[in-house]
């Protein structure tokens, strides 16, 4: 499962300077999970590390400086991992939270995505893993408002990929006339893949479903478009209107001359 929020067709990366901007608040329980992780993070470059061993402690020091990263370990016995998320990311929009656990089930990990988190990584993980996690959660995209709050899940994934491709054709139409565009197609491409990949690994009733949800999201998207580019009957009778005013005044201005 951890694959499919890190693996991409392309190979993403951080520069040196990416790396010092970065700080990181990693919330984790056990002493020597902490250290290790921490030590890990430091060999990646990663300059500015501050943790913490509970989701109180967390919050106070979230509240003490700002952050751009939170790794956080889900488990805490006074605070479920969705409301710290939640409560982290209405004081923090723009904080990129990173939950981990060790053998988290599917639900848990969907949940927090549709809650707000940029990725998920299971323990124990190497310095690779973890990198990976860093880098897709700080160079991909966050999971829209409107997926968020889809009615099922399967229509949030369907939602999250159709979004993917909407991008992506946009990108590639840009492309045509722009080398910036260019550059951005292969990286929509791998934004796609994985919303198919999440997709995949986190629908109910598996591909079948997953491929009805995206008819259906598809088909109300055609459905709103066409609505939205509707004239208005109303609109056309005031154009009627307008017209044979015009006309009767062209044609009376004629006939006086």
């Amino acid at each position: 499962m951890e694959d499919v929020l890190t693996r991409s067709n392309i190979n993403y990366s951080l520069t040196d300077r990416e790396r010092r901007i970065i700080s990181i608040l990693l919330l984790e329980p056990e002493v020597r999970m902490r250290g290790t992780m921490r030590q890990a993070l430091v060999s990646l470059g990663y300059e500015d590390i501050s943790d913490a061993s509970d989701f109180e402690t967390a919050l106070v020091k979230l509240e003490e400086r700002s952050f751009t990263h939170l790794i956080f370990d889900t488990r805490d016995i006074k605070l479920p991992a969705k409301e710290f998320l939640a409560a982290t990311i209405k004081k923090h929009p723009h904080i990129i939270a990173i939950p981990t656990s060790t053998d988290p089930t599917v639900d848990e990990v969907f949940d927090l995505l549709i809650g707000g988190a940029r990725g998920y990584l299971a323990k124990p993980c190497t310095s690779g893993g973890l990198e990976e996690a860093i880098i897709w959660a700080t160079k991909g995209e966050s999971i829209s408002e409107a997926v968020r709050k889809a009615s099922t899940r399967n229509e949030a994934l369907a939602m999250l990929a159709l979004s993917a491709l909407d991008k992506l054709a946009l990108v590639m139409r840009q492309a045509r006339a722009f080398d910036t565009a260019k550059r951005e197609v292969p990286r929509k491409w791998a934004i796609l893949n994985r919303a198919v990949d999440i997709g995949r690994t986190f629908c109910n009733g598996g591909d079948p479903q997953l491929r009805q949800s995206i008819v259906s999201a598809a088909l109300k998207n055609v459905e709103s478009h066409i609505s939205q580019r509707a004239p208005d009957p109303r609109r056309r009778s005031r154009r009627r209107t307008d017209t044979a005013i015009n006309t009767t005044l062209d044609t009376g201005t004629t006939n006086n001359s």
